[in-house]
């Protein structure tokens, strides 16, 4: 275990010291080593000073574009499923990313060491669980997590997760990329994964009027050639990050600063940052707040051709200002102001200092309060950024690495993705939380803790030392019995030492312990065998590869198909129209019958699965070609449903349904099965054939769809089955409608019939 530890800091340091290990890094940039942030290379000849003549004192407020982004704001539609603070950050980090990590790590994990077990999907969820864990949970050294001593808290919450050598393993062998493919670029280690998570960011809420853009510094003190120091911040040495912020510090877009780039450019680099980060919300007539490391001349024209705003502090040695404003001397609260001939407000205001603005939106009007507005507005603004950080420093994962993409990976993870999650379920559900809270929430949810029983306080053995010598020792029993009667003196003296060895050395009241622990002990084991034996193993018991597992992944797809029918936005089809809705859409149950037919069918893995004589029943199947090797366990089975299910789900662009949903295509049959109103009930197998080099999938309906007939009833798109309507009773005597707190059946009907009894 030792040599584990020792392996296992070079990659998580507990040290200040740390060290890239990589080819792809150098030393730290001799040029950026003692500059500010606002000193990075920025180009001032950005334009040639335009004529004194075009600037005029006589300031106008511009008339601009009107606000026309019409799907701005909270993507509500996407949150109908969210119930508790997991839901949110799931749909940062959903199952595409996940995947993404799951498969890179083993792949990497594969190549660094021939005896690393592959993860899965629900390993690396409670992996990611425990990083955000350990930013509230703060302990001296990684191993404490896993610590059973009382000094530390005594309850191992990560050890009932995963063993510590497990963890250190997924650590180890953490990827985001595949290193066998032709990477140029600097960030290639992690461009996949932000790609994802910032599309994830975008599709959830689309920014307001106001946004923001500027730097945040992720601590980094590894080697690295793109690292920045600088001296204002708290943590001098990161990874700096520029960031497009909307209301509430919500990240909309990032990018990672990587030095100067190979291919040139047309402006200066803070123009280039700008205008990629505002790439997908320009003319829409937002306006955009930068600080003085932005705002330029060119930059305003720039933005003013794509009918955005731009306000924002400005250095007084820019290129093109007016010299009347800049060079002019102030008292306290006084101002000078000029305007280009486009509208470009530039302004000088006194207060402890000089403030220098730029804005394409304001003229120079003072508040009540003695500022002028511009200022007024730009420190609301500018704030988004602010807590964005503000919220992401609370409870951050600190323990070091040396690599700098897992310290972006994480810093992604465990904040910035907290933090988004944090404004969308404050604002859907209209609750109030703290960050700190949400995360605990989120933890909890992660690894299914639980409250730790409370130790009950009855007589028990002392138990040996921690070196495990065995010792006589002292009686609690007659310890405490003593005390109480005589003191602590004659205790010491009268209490028993002891030593379970037999019966024979123990007095009475020792007997009456051991026994009375033997009879509980006994109790235990007679109600576990009882238990055990009325505990049926499994819902069906056709064939070893149909697991539960398999069986309820099995019925999640199914349902989830039919549960987008009555969803808020409906099923989209190939022409862009969407399916109609349902208030009586049955929920599908599982049926051992058709999984012993499904069984028969898939034993010799078929080329081409047919159903045998059933008019009343239909069939789905599904082929993988090429297998050498049989599912590795249950979870692979599952997958192999799970994918089937999707690939029938994508026969629903092979035809257009019309308003009434009939079926008058075969194409779509696969599809049709599934959302069939009639269908209530299904089995499924899958079996793998080395010699054929073939795995094949089938699933057995209850029902068949008829040509010409509608698939089901339809309503408008959004409806659900509402309980006290007994909508599902038309269709069904004595069928009701799911429970809506259920998320896995919410809005559809539910019998126990396995068929639809035919119509009279």
């Amino acid at each position: 275990m030792e040599k584990l530890d020792r392996s296992f800091d070079r990659i998580l340091l507990e040290s200040d010291e740390e060290y890239e290990e990589t080819d792809e890094t150098t030393e730290v940039d001799t040029e950026l080593l003692h500059q500010d942030d606002s000193d990075l290379s920025l180009s001032d000849n950005d334009e040639d000073e335009p004529n004194p003549s075009s600037w005029s004192s006589e300031i106008k407020r511009p008339s601009r574009w009107a606000f026309s982004e019409q799907n701005a704001g909270i993507n509500f539609a996407m949150l109908m499923d969210c119930k508790s603070p997991v839901d949110y950050c799931n749909l940062f980090v959903d199952d595409e990313v996940i995947d993404l990590i799951v498969n890179e790590t083993n792949r990497y994990g594969a190549t660094k060491d021939e005896a690393f077990v592959p993860t899965n999907n629900l390993e690396m969820k409670q992996f990611l669980g425990i990083i955000i864990q350990m930013g509230f949970v703060r302990l001296p050294k990684l191993e404490d997590y896993w610590s059973t001593s009382a000094e530390i808290g005594g309850n191992a919450i990560c050890g009932s997760i995963m063993p510590r050598k497990r963890f250190y393993s997924l650590m180890k062998s953490l990827h985001l990329v595949d290193n066998g493919k032709n990477n140029t670029s600097k960030t290639y280690k992690i461009d996949d994964f932000m790609k994802l998570f910032i599309s994830n960011c975008q599709r959830l809420l689309i920014p307001g009027k106001d946004v923001c853009i500027d730097e945040s510094l992720i601590p980094f003190r590894g080697r690295l050639k793109f690292r920045q120091y600088i001296p204002s911040k708290k943590h001098k040495y990161g990874i700096k990050v520029f960031k497009v912020c909307s209301q509430h510090g919500y990240t909309y877009d990032m990018k990672i600063y990587a030095g100067k780039e190979d291919q040139p450019r047309a402006g200066s680099v803070a123009e280039d940052v700008v205008l990629k980060l505002m790439e997908n919300l320009l003319g829409k007539g937002r306006t955009l707040y930068t600080d003085n490391w932005y705002t330029s001349l060119p930059l305003a024209r720039s933005l003013l051709r794509n009918q955005t705003n731009l306000v924002g502090t400005c250095r007084k040695n820019r290129t093109g200002l007016p010299k009347d404003v800049t060079v002019a001397k102030l008292k306290k609260h006084e101002h000078v102001a000029a305007q280009s001939g486009d509208g470009i407000l530039v302004m000088k205001w006194r207060d402890k200092r000089d403030v220098m603005m730029l804005s394409t939106v304001h003229d120079d009007a003072i508040a009540e309060n003695g500022k002028p507005q511009v200022v007024l507005d730009y420190n609301k603004s500018k704030t988004f950024i602010d807590l964005s950080d503000q919220m992401a420093s609370y409870c951050p994962y600190a323990r070091k690495t040396t690599k700098w993409y897992l310290r972006m990976f994480f810093h992604i993870i465990t904040q910035t993705a907290v933090v988004n999650a944090w404004h969308l379920f404050q604002e859907h559900s209209q609750t109030k939380m703290k960050i700190v809270d949400f995360k605990r929430r989120i933890v909890a949810s992660i690894l299914n803790l639980k409250r730790p029983s409370t130790p009950k306080s009855r007589h028990r053995l002392v138990e040996d030392d921690e070196n495990g010598k065995k010792r006589w020792r002292r009686c609690i029993l007659c310890y405490n019995r003593l005390s109480s009667e005589h003191g602590s003196q004659w205790s010491l003296i009268g209490a028993s030492t002891l030593r379970i060895k037999g019966l024979e050395r123990l007095g009475a009241p020792h007997q009456d312990i051991l026994m009375e622990t033997m009879f509980r002990l006994l109790l235990v084991f007679l109600f576990i065998n009882v238990v055990s034996s009325r505990t049926p193993k499994a819902v069906c018991s056709n064939e070893p590869q149909s697991t539960d597992l398999y069986r309820v992944e099995c019925l999640k797809r199914h349902n989830k198909a039919r549960q987008a029918i009555v969803s808020v936005n409906g099923v989209e089809q190939s022409d862009g129209s969407k399916l109609p809705g349902s208030k009586n859409l049955f929920k599908i149950s599982y049926d051992c019958y058709l999984e012993g037919v499904a069984m028969t069918i898939v034993a010799d893995c078929p080329s081409k699965p047919t159903l045998p004589s059933m008019p009343t029943k239909s069939m789905n199947y599904a082929i993988k070609r090429g297998e050498n090797t049989a599912p590795a366990d249950d979870a692979a089975y599952a997958k192999l449903v799970g994918e089937a299910v999707d690939e029938w789900l994508d026969y629903q662009y092979e035809a257009i349904l019309d308003k009434n949903v009939t079926y008058d295509d075969d194409a779509m049959e696969p599809y049709a099965n599934i959302i069939y109103n009639n269908t209530i009930a299904v089995g499924c197998s899958t079996f793998h054939c080395s010699n054929k080099k073939r795995t094949v999938t089938a699933c057995i309906y209850s029902a068949k769809p008829q040509l010409g007939k509608p698939l089901y009833t339809h309503a408008k798109t959004g409806t659900k089955c509402d309980p006290t309507k007994k909508q599902c009773a038309k269709s069904i005597k004595g069928a009701e409608c799911q429970d809506h707190s259920d998320p896995n059946t919410e809005g559809l009907c539910f019998t126990n019939l396995k068929e639809v009894p035919p119509t009279p």
